[in-house]
């Protein structure tokens, strides 16, 4: 094998399973970025993370459980002549553009604002929603 043809790949189950790992990963590491940003748990703060965690919710109910299905259906069906896939087609190549960006956007805020209770609310809501879509990867796997 030459480095041209070099391709890492895995089973179609073991990337459903990657998958759920690395999104429920990122939820987690969100979670634990807000709760370090939260200097007092104040009623007010605890507000807004509860509305964190519901718009979370919700984000991930109508948009990324859509998409962890997509990606699932995409792996099912990619390369029907090939036992392993590509360990990075999950997901189609401009969602890696967009996970950059998001990691960007995300840095850049706790940057400016490190003790905000409101990028920590952010925080919750995008990791509550990973973590919870993340977890349909593995609801799936048995049908790969």
């Amino acid at each position: 094998m030459n480095a041209t043809t070099f391709e890492p790949a895995m089973s179609r189950k073991g990337l459903i399973i990657l998958s759920g790992a690395v999104w429920a990963l990122g939820g987690v590491m969100l979670f634990i970025r807000a709760v370090l940003m939260m200097d007092t748990w104040t009623p007010a703060g605890i507000a807004i993370v509860t509305a964190g965690l519901a718009i979370g919710a919700i984000k991930s109910r109508l948009v990324l459980t859509k998409v962890a299905r997509r990606n699932i259906d995409r792996v099912k069906t990619m390369s029907p002549d090939k036992k392993k896939i590509c360990l990075f087609a999950f997901q189609p190549t401009a969602s890696y553009l967009l996970i950059a960006v998001m990691i960007g956007s995300g840095l850049t805020l706790r940057s400016f604002f490190p003790h905000s209770i409101y990028i920590a609310g952010l925080y919750f809501a995008v990791g509550i929603a990973l973590l919870d879509s993340g977890l349909v990867y593995f609801r799936n796997v048995g049908q790969v």
